[in-house]
């Protein structure tokens, strides 16, 4: 699929719900050639519209429109149509990908973990593209500690000793709905695990499904991009957000 066929799935996805082959197709093409919507400047209209949509139907002429006219400029033009791939797709196609592959108003559970994760997700994705500002960065749990000082309370465990494939990264504060929180960034094998540290009953866990491991309670979710656990940390809960599969993810917070 290239550009052109992909701007024309998505005037169809506009009106209706796209079908099987079709998704996959265009989220394929969304993944690796992230700069279209950028490039065609037509990502915040999208996310408007999908924000719409979980909500009701919405208005989407004006983007038809856009949308249309940018396919009689790439069928005008001489320029080569598929070029843009990347490695890590910019988030906000990654979101258009996230919404566009769930089905609306069918109340599925992964269309309600994504509306419940939303600002974890968009945190966990700025740690992927080398965007979050960090507070301190290292592998060493003391130091790490020490630049998070203004947060006296943090579970002690976070800083404890881990297996030799997970190693604390860096640290920072994040500006959610709840206030301030704590920000961790974990390697685990191979892979970025962003950790949130919040206030008890935080997060809404009806979306989520509730599993015991080891005598201990973990609310696990997941979406086409990421996978969440949420578990109970001394006085606060955690949330923890990675590219790892669900059990490995759960191992992970057993960690702590």
């Amino acid at each position: 699929m290239n550009c052109r066929e992909a701007f024309a799935k998505l005037y169809e996805y506009l009106d209706q719900e796209l079908g099987e082959d079709d998704k996959k197709e265009l989220e394929q093409h969304l993944e690796f050639c992230s700069d279209c919507l950028k490039k065609y400047e037509l990502e915040e209209e999208f996310n408007k519209v999908i924000k719409q949509k979980i909500l009701c139907l919405p208005d989407v002429t004006h983007l038809k429109n856009r949308v249309r006219e940018q396919i009689d400029k790439i069928d005008a033009s001489s320029q080569p149509r598929n070029i843009f791939f990347l490695l890590m797709p910019l988030f906000a196609a990654a979101i258009i990908v996230l919404v566009i592959f769930i089905p609306f108003g069918k109340g599925s559970d992964p269309q309600a973990v994504l509306l419940a994760t939303r600002p974890f997700a968009d945190e966990h994705s700025k740690c992927l593209q080398h965007i979050m500002k960090y507070d301190v960065e290292s592998t060493d749990p003391a130091v790490v500690k020490a630049g998070m000082a203004q947060f006296p309370d943090l579970p002690q465990i976070l800083f404890a000793a881990t297996p030799a494939d997970i190693s604390i990264q860096a640290a920072a504060v994040v500006h959610l709905a709840s206030g301030d929180d704590a920000y961790f960034d974990f390697k685990a094998s191979g892979e970025d695990v962003s950790v949130f540290v919040l206030p008890r009953n935080t997060v809404d866990k009806s979306p989520f499904k509730k599993v015991e491991r080891n005598g201990k309670a973990f609310y696990i979710g997941s979406c086409p991009l990421y996978q969440y656990v949420i578990w109970a940390c001394d006085a606060h809960e955690c949330i923890a957000v990675s590219k790892l599969s669900q059990s490995q993810l759960i191992d992970f917070a057993l960690i702590f």
